[in-house]
């Protein structure tokens, strides 16, 4: 059963950033089919503009990027949301340290800038309240979505699925008495935990299904594996996205989902990272056996 990780967008009323924050967190989680796993929600440092809705310029923003469904009317944040939420984001830095006078002692919540998962860096985003026009709010939004998404992609990171994925293709080629005939590796599309091991749960995984001498280390995908290896199987459809971006054109990898090859025809191989327990690693496993043994028995035929 999944736990989900809750996160508290905060600007200074709860008007203009933190809606748009949310809005764009809640719709990058179910376009990543991550809504079991996450939630999210926004509130106000001061309480001027408590039960309103958001700015309509804010409003107008978030529909002509396709985000039609938010609603949401302004809250002040309050202590017991420093034990709610895992994460607490603030927008510039008189948020941050006002969320720091605020947090109770103990609470878990982690405070910071959103802006600090920006991959261009840019760190505070400002607030475009008192702006005459819709650029303020254009520039908070485009700030928020590479924010955001650089935030969810940290925990795609090449320790769940991939190493899954690997093992169990190397143990099948054993298996099958085809390992003249093919090698495997795997890589992550973001460089947060190179070198790390993988996961425990997934080592664990592996072990209880007679994989026991498995090893990896986290390397990041570069543009010369796309002429190395012949295949590159993405777990889900957003990881598909970025590889068919990475990809340099001309270059000879099939990019494919691997769960395309599944029988039971479960194309998504769901990222398990924040599952309490193992469940979702063994239905990991499972889903990238059943891939893998229809993919080699394909191509040993063919």
């Amino acid at each position: 059963m999944s736990q989900k990780k809750k996160v508290l967008m905060i600007c200074l009323g709860n008007i203009c950033r933190s809606p748009i924050a949310e809005a764009v967190f809640d719709d990058k989680i179910k376009k990543l089919g991550l809504s079991d796993q996450w939630e999210v929600n926004s509130a106000a440092l001061i309480g001027y503009h408590i039960g309103q809705n958001p700015d309509q310029r804010a409003m107008s923003l978030l529909k002509q990027k396709g985000l039609t469904n938010y609603s949401h009317r302004a809250r002040i944040i309050t202590a017991d949301d420093f034990e709610k939420y895992d994460w607490i984001f603030g927008m510039d830095v008189q948020n941050i340290q006002e969320l720091n006078k605020l947090k109770p002692q103990g609470s878990k919540a982690i405070i910071e800038l959103l802006g600090k998962y920006d991959p261009q860096g840019e760190t505070i985003i400002r607030d475009p309240y008192y702006d005459n026009d819709n650029t303020g709010f254009e520039k908070a939004y485009d700030q928020c979505v590479r924010s955001i998404t650089a935030f969810l992609q940290h925990y795609k990171r090449n320790s769940c699925r991939s190493p899954i994925a690997e093992a169990v293709f190397n143990a099948q080629i054993e298996k099958m008495n085809l390992v003249n005939y093919w090698e495997v590796d795997s890589a992550a599309i973001l460089k947060y935990h190179i070198g790390n091991p993988p996961e425990p749960r997934a080592m664990s995984t592996l072990q209880k299904n007679g994989i026991t001498k498995y090893s990896h280390k986290a390397r990041l995908i570069t543009k010369a594996d796309f002429n190395k290896y012949d295949w590159i199987f993405g777990m889900d459809s957003y990881i598909m996205e970025h590889l068919y971006k990475l990809k340099p054109e001309n270059s000879k990898a099939i990019v494919e989902l691997l769960g395309k090859y599944d029988p039971k025809g479960e194309i998504n191989i769901r990222d398990p990272l924040f599952d309490n327990g193992s469940h979702g690693f063994e239905k990991a496993f499972q889903q990238a056996l059943r891939s893998i043994q229809s993919f080699l028995e394909y191509h040993k035929n063919n």
